[in-house]
Parts: structure tokens; sequence; C-alpha cells
């Protein structure tokens, strides 16, 4: 498991529960605003991961 810091997860947080917010807003139900939660998370997840393996460069 990747190590995040605690303001990583914090952004990840944050922007799953204003997409979550902003699909609810505009009529989505209550599975896909899940979803969409889920989804933000999880992409918002790789991309911080993949960017610290590329900042820590290929392990050796």
């Amino acid at each position: 498991m990747p190590q995040l810091t605690s303001d990583q997860y914090s952004t990840l947080f944050v922007l799953s529960v204003t997409a979550a917010t902003v699909a609810h807003v505009i009529g989505a139900g209550i599975v896909l605003v899940f979803g969409i939660a889920l989804g933000v998370f999880g992409l918002g997840f790789l991309t911080i991961v993949l960017l610290n393996k590329r900042a820590l460069g290929p392990e050796e």
C-alpha cells in the first residue's frame, strides 16, 4: 500500500465530497452520487501514487 500524507488523503476526501455534492445538486440518484465519490477518490488516489513514483524515480 503506497504511503500518502494526511494532506493528500484530506485533498482526496474533499474532492470526493465536492464531486458527490455537485452530482447530488444536479439531481443524480444516491447510488450514482456514491459511485461518483468513489470514482473521484480512486482516480485521485491513482494520480497521487503515480506522481509520487515519478518524483521518487525508479527504485534501484
